[in-house]
């Protein structure tokens, strides 16, 4: 699984869980305008009940608790709200700094892949260049797939290849995956007596792939 699959996965309930987030935060803050609208209606109750007996102010204690208690409501209702608020933004900002994360290894991986897919267009070259110091005609190897992967691709004798670590020899076969310690095998050494049709990896190389894509 890509980078890009991996990261769709992990914000699909993301937008519902922002949408859900706003309409409660939404109903929050009109409970809480509706509590502080009656608030200045209480208070003119308040003081209009107001008696004074023998030089002392009698106050309704009934609509001053209530106007206590919904002062209160209406500030509970407002940290709710920031709460929510600091909930959704911690989680945008999670997925955000994972996205950043993730094209990081992304464009890691992309110069990895590039870099290996120069190195072996150098092969090729080199391979080009040894076949005309040899006087092959270049024909001869173009129209011959079997000779393109048997062909050593750096004619260095003595550079180790294949499992059994010997050198560049008789007809060998390439291991597709750019990234293959040995490169090149000898066809003896892989039991194989001809050119397999289509891409061919090494046994390691093989089992690590079938390891990598159970993982995903």
């Amino acid at each position: 699984m890509s980078y890009l699959e991996e990261f769709v996965n992990s914000i699909g309930y993301l937008p519902g869980e922002v949408c859900r987030s706003l309409e409660l935060i939404k109903l929050l803050d009109d409970n809480a305008k509706a509590i502080i609208e009656e608030l200045p209606i209480l208070s003119i109750q308040y003081f209009s009940t107001l008696e004074k007996e023998q030089g002392k102010v009698i106050e309704n204690a009934d609509i001053l608790q209530n106007i206590r208690n919904k002062q209160q409501k209406a500030l509970s209702l407002s940290e709710e709200k920031i709460a929510i608020s600091k909930q959704l933004l911690d989680m945008i900002d999670f997925h955000t700094i994972k996205l950043k994360q993730d094209l990081e290894a992304y464009k890691k991986e992309v110069a990895t892949e590039n870099e290996a897919a120069e190195e072996k267009i150098i092969k090729k070259q080199k391979n080009e260049r040894t076949i005309m110091d040899m006087d092959i005609p270049m024909s001869m190897f173009i129209d011959n797939p079997e000779m393109q992967e048997g062909f050593d691709m750096t004619n260095d004798e003595n550079k180790a290849y294949c499992y059994c670590g010997k050198g560049s020899y008789g007809e060998m076969i390439e291991c597709e995956n750019p990234n293959c310690k040995r490169e090149w095998f000898h066809m003896e050494c892989v039991g194989l007596t001809s050119q397999p049709g289509g891409s061919w990896f090494c046994d390691d190389c093989a089992d690590a792939k079938k390891k990598n894509s159970s993982k995903t």
